[in-house]
């Protein structure tokens, strides 16, 4: 009787695709509330403060900027009180050696942890990104599903994965892109096939849910890609590449630098976040553009609107930015200032390679799109992710091979 009955019930790969599914929509959900949240904090707090103190009339009164990321992280103060060593800082890397090297197990108070914490942070001008929390986010609600269903080993890294997956497709709007964020950087690389069906499901799903709340729109409104002179372009990508790669190398190193110096720092530690706070501060009264994830300097850049020596200095800034908000303790993401980053740095480069040969190279604005592929690539080391992140971002094909190009010297080069 029992052996007839199984005729009935759902194999096992068949099983593990039904719960990617719901995990998918799961993370679609989270990623309604998440954004939601850092938008409320955005506007009642940073919006709100920033014309009640008339920051926009300049003088005296844009010296009170640093106030407003200081306050996000007075208010982190409580949470990180309550759950020691769960709140501050970068904690991407930790979540990946929980889930490759250890049981995959994660507590379900992380995904309440990472929206407030991340809300607080970016929506009152610190200098992060949302996406790594977001794919936290959708990794716990793996995890808990994995517990749940009482599964171990490959399989609890599967829905992690799938719960990944889902958070950066659905953030980006870009369902590719996240299946190899979850390939590449979650699961480091190895997968099987029906793993791979896991993801594809979670994050077609994420995509929808996250369609349905915020429509079909792109991440980036990004001009019609073209190049003008393959034979000159072309060799062009690959030098910036090679730059964009160096300069990612850079980054990195002085990021661990300054969370280094931040832990030697003799200052309480609730102090050292609103100290950082305090400094991002500062860097944003001159340059403004390199607070919060940057979003709309990023479409300034793709669109061309923007000075070749205001991006030159931005390559550094946001990098000093995001490492002191980081490394001080503010809670967040590399991958939103990876994005700005590499829309400066393409930009930069267009800028300068355009005015020196304008018939034979396309704007700026188009360099600073391949750009963000490249330092997105060689900050990640995952190059397929920025390639198809690129693709759908753009929906032009002609981008491929350009992205290609740079996403894999700039990775070696890294």
């Amino acid at each position: 009787m029992k052996n007839k009955l199984k005729l009935f019930l759902p194999g096992e790969n068949t099983r593990m695709i039904i719960i990617a599914a719901c995990i998918g929509l799961m993370s679609g959900v989270a990623i309604i509330v998440f954004r939601e949240a850092v938008d409320l904090v955005h506007e009642q707090i940073f919006v709100r403060l920033y014309e009640l103190l008339k920051i926009e009339e300049g003088g005296w009164h844009a010296m009170l900027l640093p106030l407003l990321p200081m306050i996000g992280m007075i208010l982190l103060i409580p949470l990180s009180l309550a759950f020691p060593g769960k709140v501050n800082g970068y904690s991407f890397p930790n979540f990946l050696r929980r889930v490759n090297l250890e049981n995959g197990v994660i507590h379900g108070r992380n995904i309440f942890i990472k929206i407030v914490s991340t809300a607080l942070t970016i929506g009152t001008g610190n200098s992060a990104g949302v996406e790594g929390p977001i794919a936290v986010i959708g990794g716990c609600l793996g995890s808990l599903v994995g517990q749940k269903t009482r599964v171990s080993g490959k399989r609890m890294k599967v829905y992690i994965a799938a719960g990944c997956a889902g958070g950066i497709a659905g953030i980006f709007n870009a369902p590719l892109a996240g299946l190899f964020f979850a390939a590449e950087i979650v699961l480091l690389g190895t997968y099987e096939i029906s793993s791979f069906s896991a993801l594809v499901i979670a994050s077609a799903l994420s995509t929808v849910v996250s369609r349905a709340w915020f429509g079909e729109i792109p991440a980036f409104p990004i001009p019609n890609y073209h190049m003008v002179n393959p034979f000159v372009e072309m060799p062009l990508y690959a030098l910036m590449a090679l730059l964009v790669g160096l300069l990612a190398v850079l980054h990195i190193r002085f990021f661990y630098y300054t969370r280094d110096m931040f832990k030697k720092l003799p200052m309480h530690p609730q102090l050292k976040p609103i100290f950082g706070a305090l400094l991002v501060g500062c860097m944003g009264i001159a340059f403004p553009q390199v607070m919060g994830d940057g979003y709309e300097y990023i479409e300034k850049a793709l669109a061309g609107h923007t000075i070749a020596t205001v991006m030159l200095a931005l390559i550094f800034l946001k990098s000093i930015a995001t490492a002191i908000t980081l490394g001080s303790g503010g809670a967040g993401g590399v991958f939103a200032p990876a994005l700005f980053i590499g829309a400066v740095c393409g930009g930069a480069f267009g800028s300068v390679v355009h005015y020196l040969l304008p018939e034979y190279t396309a704007s700026a604005g188009a360099y600073a799109t391949i750009g963000i592929g490249a330092f997105l690539a060689a900050s990640t080391h995952a190059p397929m992710t920025a390639i198809f992140l690129l693709f759908e971002m753009t929906g032009n094909y002609v981008i491929i091979i350009p992205v290609m190009l740079v996403s894999i010297l700039s990775t070696i080069t890294a």
